[in-house]
């Protein structure tokens, strides 16, 4: 069980909290304590847990705290009872977490969850930066993963989702390669620690619609940068479109300025500034403008539209828009030369929300 007990000693202090250190809120380090017998005792699968002090004001905070740390720890639901037993001066209190799954169960998921994020690990090369194995992270995850519409619109009706536990955790996403947003930035998080690399989730919002949402926040270097796996699966919202095999890259490595036209932030949220965009990937690889002009983008077009397709991110929505106007309404795309010497005569484009602009030949 190597990889998740180095899990463990990864995701505990991956996000500035060191071994020794107290928190403000915790009292003689019975915040600190009260995190680590929680972590100790699911970890070896317990479900009833005894503390010797009052800790119900914080418990399920902290319990929180645990289950957002460890993906590994997928069969512990959040939810739970206790009981309060005082006597004089000594207060004590015993905890029964509630789990989904039997001890049989629990043992067999999570060998299937550790061998199949081994896999994804071995191929690994050591040679690569930080930054091309997050890609190979996402890339590996949005290629092998369905979204499961079906839970995420029994969640979003709050309908029974017997089969949830699976969907929002790494088992759906690492296993079965079916997930919701939360088994997405599960498995993310966890292949991230797991190279070395500090990740956290985050939990908020879709902007549009105002649905619960869960994303990912990664360190390079160090510099923060949000990565919304989910939202860069191409297949999401374009199962059926020529788009859905296009790889995606419009929520890797964004800032918070990028994230925000889109996602919300929850009030509750400690997150790191996340301001810069060096990373983004159509920055790095030369086809982002910041302003539409037709010349900068005929060359991005014409470089990359060999293989029937090419995607260009604009500074924002507005500009993607004048781009489309002038390359489509106005029907300048077909001036340019590459596209002129393919002979195509009958393109689609799709519009991100960000101000990333695709193109692709019509089938």
């Amino acid at each position: 069980m190597i990889l998740f007990i180095a899990v463990v000693l990864v995701l505990k202090y991956a996000y500035g909290k060191m071994p020794a250190e107290m928190t403000e809120e915790s009292t003689s380090g019975q915040g600190d304590l009260l995190y680590d017998m929680l972590l100790e005792e699911l970890g070896n699968y317990s479900t009833e847990i005894e503390f010797g002090w009052d800790c119900t004001e914080d418990l399920f905070d902290t319990l929180d705290r645990v289950r957002g740390d460890h993906p590994e720890m997928f069969w512990i639901s959040g939810s739970g009872t206790y009981k309060k037993y005082t006597r004089g001066d000594e207060v004590s209190v015993k905890f029964f977490a509630d789990t989904e799954l039997t001890l049989v169960e629990i043992l067999r998921c999570r060998n299937e969850a550790e061998k199949a994020a081994e896999e994804i690990l071995a191929g690994v090369n050591e040679a690569w930066t930080d930054y091309e194995k997050l890609i190979y992270i996402h890339d590996t995850l949005v290629s092998g993963t369905e979204y499961d519409s079906e839970c995420a619109e029994k969640v979003k009706n709050q309908e029974d989702c017997p089969e949830l536990w699976k969907s929002s955790s790494i088992y759906g996403c690492l296993v079965e390669h079916r997930a919701i947003c939360s088994g997405y930035s599960a498995a993310f998080q966890l292949l991230a620690s797991e190279m070395g690399i500090p990740c956290i989730r985050v939990s908020g919002y879709e902007r549009e619609t105002g649905a619960a949402h869960e994303w990912n926040c990664v360190q390079l270097g160090d510099k923060w940068y949000y990565v919304d796996a989910t939202w860069d699966d191409p297949r999401y919202e374009n199962s059926d479109s020529v788009f859905s095999q296009i790889p995606l890259y419009e929520y890797f490595m964004i800032t918070e300025e990028v994230l925000s036209r889109t996602h919300i932030i929850g009030e509750d949220e400690a997150v790191p500034i996340c301001d810069d965009d060096s990373f983004g990937y159509y920055r790095r690889s030369g086809a982002y403008l910041s302003e539409y002009s037709f010349e900068s983008a005929a060359d991005i077009i014409g470089a990359y539209f060999g293989s029937g397709t090419a995607s260009l991110l604009f500074g924002n929505a507005a500009e993607a828009e004048e781009a489309v106007l002038d390359l489509f309404e106005n029907s300048r795309f077909y001036d340019i030369p590459e596209i002129r010497d393919l002979g195509a005569v009958s393109v689609t484009y799709s519009l991100g929300k960000t101000g990333l602009l695709r193109v692709a030949l019509c089938e």
